[in-house]
């Protein structure tokens, strides 16, 4: 569902903005030969595993780990595709959006794709959490920061119900007593995401949004746009 849509006959360069071991990046490859991909890890553990999976699977001469913020980090190529999963909620607030959709943006080769799992607020002011460090931006904000970077909404697919069903635990309690502190506390804002979810406050979505450069009325596109996703279960119907 994640690419559901996207062309990547044409696809030369991939950039996935937080890796994590790498497994998106290596079916990437995998599916695509002569694909060349990037993929950025904050995480010294992480990058050691990504480079052991390329390895295994014989992709190691055309995947990338980049050991480095991508907030920061130079980048040194342009991409036909770049992916992000939950990334933008802890770039911290509508400025900082702007800032990594343009980043994203003035990566991106003409008519890219940028591929996104990340949570939109549908409230007037965007959700923060101050204990996480992390933002979720309302559905004005995306289609203000999206367009101001050139950026398009072409699609977007919502999973909410989906990640709520996968969040709820109606023996809360009785899970939490049985773990650690730290343990418990990230349990607990799982269920708090889950909350959030069932009661509209926020959605889960994928977005797929392309290199548009000077297209004029973006904004008032984008909202459209995020304001009528698409359920899920729609577009796995249509995919088979």
């Amino acid at each position: 569902v994640m690419l559901a849509g996207t062309d990547l006959s044409g696809v030369r360069y991939a950039l996935d903005l937080g890796c994590g071991i790498g497994a998106d990046l290596v079916e990437l490859a995998e599916s695509c030969p002569g694909l060349m991909a990037d993929g950025f890890t904050v995480s010294s553990e992480d990058a050691r595993i990504v480079r052991d999976l390329t390895r295994e699977h014989g992709v190691a001469d055309r995947v990338r780990v980049i050991e480095a913020d991508n907030r920061t980090h130079e980048l040194d190529r342009a991409y036909d595709l770049v992916l992000s999963i939950q990334t933008a909620h802890f770039a911290g607030g509508a400025g900082s959006l702007s800032d990594l959709l343009g980043r994203v943006a003035d990566a991106l080769t003409d008519g890219g794709h940028l591929v996104m799992a990340e949570y939109v607020c549908t409230l007037a002011e965007p959700m923060q959490d101050a204990a996480l460090g992390a933002s979720v931006s309302t559905v004005e904000q995306w289609a203000t920061a999206a367009a101001h970077a050139g950026l398009a909404v072409t699609e977007a697919i919502d999973l909410s119900a989906e990640v709520a069903n996968f969040l709820h635990e109606p023996q809360l309690d009785d899970v939490l007593a049985g773990l650690d502190a730290g343990t418990a506390d990230m349990v607990r804002k799982l269920a708090r995401q889950g909350d959030s979810l069932e009661k509209g406050w926020v959605r889960f979505c994928i977005l797929h949004l392309r290199h548009a450069g000077g297209a004029a009325n973006l904004t008032e596109a984008n909202a459209t746009a995020l304001n009528a996703p698409v359920a899920y279960p729609e577009v796995r119907a249509r995919a088979s």
